[in-house]
């Protein structure tokens, strides 16, 4: 069968490979994603908690009237900064792309962008492993229909978003062995909030732990690159929880570190001592008398 043209109508299915299919439904997920959450902000369901929190730290810090300032939370965070209550440097990317175009809508079509945008390295990883075109579309497409990745899109604005991205493309850059680019995405995705570290330094451990285990299988020579690489991720995820605790506390002094947090005292010192002999407390909330 042939169209009005002359060419084959088979000749779609040539040209539609998986990973161009990928891209289809990347941008079949932006437009749905964006589309949904810009009607509900017309139909005034969207909240100050999110997104009037980030429209007006964004438009603040843009327009010189303070460093990340909203005012929502005054009350418990009198110095106005957002870096105050959660440390996301990832937010200074978006200053100026806010300036330009300074919109509830703005935010909206970034986060959805964001969100399906990580199917990509998901793709590329899953490639690398499976050896199959058609099985990495499948992993990412269960990753664009993943119903918790919906309610973190229909839910306002939130840093969470770049989590997906920055820690699939570091992964992938990191099992192609470009440490350079693996490296920068894995600073991004510390960059998004305060409790990065843990997920960082858990990649860090998982690498370095792969080029001891090469080593004892006495598959070849010790992988130096691989083993540094893991190293520094963990020496810093500590460094940067560190710094992170200090912006924070110096913001904000009068802080309650929220949920189980507080168990694991703000010393990374203590943080390793108590992972090692009671990781429970991962899992148990502070009792009232800690809390007080």
């Amino acid at each position: 069968m042939v169209t009005a043209f002359g060419r084959p109508i088979f000749q779609l299915k040539a040209w539609l490979t998986p990973f161009r299919l990928l891209l289809v439904m990347v941008a079949a997920y932006t437009f749905h994603a964006s589309y949904m959450t810009i009607l509900k902000h017309y139909a005034f369901r969207s909240t100050a908690w999110d997104l009037g929190i980030f429209m007006q730290a964004l438009w603040t810090t843009s327009h010189g009237y303070g460093i990340l300032y909203y005012t929502p939370e005054l009350h418990v965070n009198p110095s106005g900064c957002f870096l105050g209550q959660h440390f996301s440097p990832i937010l200074f990317l978006l200053v100026p792309i806010y300036a330009v175009f300074p919109a509830a809508e703005t935010l909206l079509i970034l986060q959805a962008l964001v969100l399906a945008a990580a199917a990509v390295p998901l793709y590329f990883a899953a490639r690398l492993h499976l050896g199959s075109e058609k099985a990495a579309l499948m992993v990412s497409s269960c990753y664009l229909l993943y119903l918790p990745i919906h309610e973190l899109n229909w839910f306002d604005f939130h840093f969470e978003a770049f989590i997906p991205l920055t820690l699939l493309s570091g992964w992938y850059f990191a099992e192609r062995k470009r440490w350079i680019p693996a490296l920068a995405s894995f600073l991004l995705a510390l960059s998004c909030c305060e409790f990065m570290p843990v997920l960082v330094g858990a990649f860090g451990l998982y690498y370095t732990f792969k080029a001891l285990r090469l080593r004892l299988l006495k598959r070849g020579g010790l992988d130096d690159r691989r083993l540094l690489f893991g190293l520094t991720l963990i020496l810093l995820g500590f460094a940067w929880f560190t710094l992170a605790l200090n912006v924070i506390y110096s913001l904000n002094p009068g802080i309650e570190v929220a949920g189980n947090w507080r168990n694991w005292s703000g010393n990374p010192e203590e943080v390793v001592v108590k992972v090692l002999t009671n990781p429970c407390l991962l899992y148990t909330s502070p009792s009232p008398r800690d809390r007080g």
